[in-house]
């Protein structure tokens, strides 16, 4: 699920409607929530009901990867780099990430 959001980002960049991108906008703020959902009810499932507060608090120790992405994306745009090629190479990145997690991770090979 998260290979496709990296898929409709890189497809973001490239639109020429403003329909594309609200439909497009529309599908990833959907798969997002859905993500989330099934990303924090999964580490509820698998975890240790006595560390579910400590594995949830390490969890929302990397909301500080938001903030850096910022800037990312804003040292890119100084630096005359597009918006559409920030957001195809942030697409195709988060695509690539996902599918290499996929192939090594055991916990998702036994649910799938």
């Amino acid at each position: 699920m998260i290979s496709t959001l990296g898929i409709l980002l890189t497809f973001l960049g490239q639109i020429e409607k403003i329909r594309q991108g609200v439909l497009l906008l529309i599908l990833m703020g959907s798969l997002s929530s859905f993500i989330n959902v099934m990303l924090v009810t999964s580490i509820q499932e698998k975890s240790q009901k006595d560390k579910i507060g400590r594995v949830m608090s390490l969890v929302s120790a990397f909301s500080w990867l938001v903030p850096l992405s910022y800037g990312f994306v804003s040292v890119a745009l100084v630096l005359n780099f597009g918006i559409s090629h920030i957001m195809m190479i942030c697409g195709i990145g988060i695509t690539i990430i996902s599918f290499v997690f996929l192939a090594k991770s055991k916990v998702i090979k036994e649910e799938i």
